[in-house]
C-alpha cells in the first residue's frame, strides 16, 4: 500500500536493486547476452562492476528493451512522460 502512495508522488524504489530487478524482468535475454546460465550468476556479474557491465549489457540487449514496456522498471519513465505532457 505504501508503494502506491510513494509511486503516486513520482518516487520509485527498486524491489531489491537495479541489477536484480532488471535480470528478473528479462532473464533469458540477459543470461544470453552475458553468456550465463542462471539469473544469480548474471546478477552477481553485473553487481561486480556496475557501471561498466550495465553499459555493456544495455548495448547488447538494446533491441530487446521494448519487452520492458509493461514491467516495473519503466514506471519511472512513464511518470516522466506523464509529467512532461501535463
Amino acid at each position: 500500500m505504501y508503494l502506491a502512495i510513494i509511486n503516486g508522488q513520482g518516487i520509485f524504489l527498486s524491489k531489491i536493486d537495479l541489477e536484480t530487478d532488471l535480470v528478473n524482468e528479462l532473464p533469458d535475454e540477459i543470461n544470453d547476452a552475458l553468456g550465463k546460465t542462471d539469473i544469480d550468476s548474471s546478477i552477481k556479474y553485473l553487481q561486480e562492476k556496475k557501471a561498466l557491465r550495465m553499459r555493456g549489457l544495455l548495448l547488447s540487449i538494446e533491441d530487446k528493451l521494448y519487452k520492458l514496456h509493461d514491467g516495473e522498471l519503466v514506471r519511472p519513465l512513464r511518470k516522466l512522460i506523464e509529467l512532461r505532457k501535463s
